[in-house]
């Protein structure tokens, strides 16, 4: 079977583009990886891949042309809830191909305050998306912006094609990348602690976001956090966020990395 009229050089260029991700050694490889293949893949003026915690709004990745992919989302986060296709991935967990214009006539999108206050800024007319909910809280997508109206369905049919094999392979990194962080010691122990939270507050972070992140580096959740330092889970989550911000991280396993390096210096 054939979906949508694939042609040869479709499933070569495909092919092309699993191959190289299957040589990537982290998920920040693959990052860079796919959003070098995604515009030879599917015509578009611009292509990112983002990844963001649902929970502290953090949102990392890279885009083609270059930008500052935490600010961009920043700049959305306003109008993020009249995204149509975000909206039914949230209700569904369907990730697959989807674009802005199989939900919205174009004169609707561009009365929109999604397209008035963000997707106009920056020339997008529509935009192409295939993405995966990971744990609770972490959503991963590529998409494909587009400064024309519409996609065929060929084109959803190559995204489609490389859905599935793009999300296991960043998944199984992601996974990889935990494991390294326990292997290579960041696991501390309860007597490094103090070191740590000393070399953190030296680094700018409060005694309290110095203490948090000595736990996150210890591989601890929120919850343990909180019973650790007698807080509620709330008052985690800010400190988190802050030390995020601090340490210039968008996550917990970067923010252990930045402690090892700390730790090391």
């Amino acid at each position: 079977m054939n979906p949508a009229g694939l042609s040869i050089e479709d499933y070569e260029r495909i092919l092309a583009t699993i191959d190289d991700i299957a040589r990537c050694d982290s998920p920040d490889a693959l990052s860079a990886a796919i959003v070098g293949h995604a515009p030879r893949l599917i015509r578009a003026q611009s292509c990112a891949w983002t990844e963001v915690n649902l929970e502290t709004q953090h949102t990392n990745g890279c885009m083609i042309p270059p930008v500052d992919v935490a600010a961009m989302a920043r700049e959305m986060s306003g109008v993020v809830h009249e995204h149509p296709v975000i909206r039914k991935l949230m209700e569904t967990r369907d990730g697959s191909a989807k674009a802005i214009s199989d939900f919205l006539s174009r004169r609707t999108f561009q009365s929109s305050n999604l397209y008035q206050q963000f997707y106009r800024k920056h020339r997008t007319e529509d935009q192409l998306s295939i993405a995966a909910l990971f744990e609770p809280n972490w959503l991963v997508g590529l998409v494909w912006n587009r400064d024309t109206w519409g996609f065929t369905d060929r084109e959803k049919a190559v995204a489609n094609a490389l859905r599935a094999t793009l999300f296991q392979t960043y998944w199984h990194l992601r996974q990889l990348d935990a494991f390294a962080i326990a292997r290579n010691g960041l696991r501390l122990q309860q007597q490094v602690r103090p070191t740590l939270v000393s070399a953190l507050m030296a680094k700018g972070l409060s005694r309290r976001e110095a203490e948090v992140a000595a736990i996150v580096a210890e591989g601890g959740s929120n919850c343990e956090i909180a019973a650790a330092l007698g807080i509620c889970e709330g008052t985690v989550r800010k400190h988190v966020n802050r030390l995020f911000l601090k340490l210039g991280v968008h996550n917990r396993s970067a923010a252990t990395r930045a402690a090892l390096a700390l730790l090391r210096q």
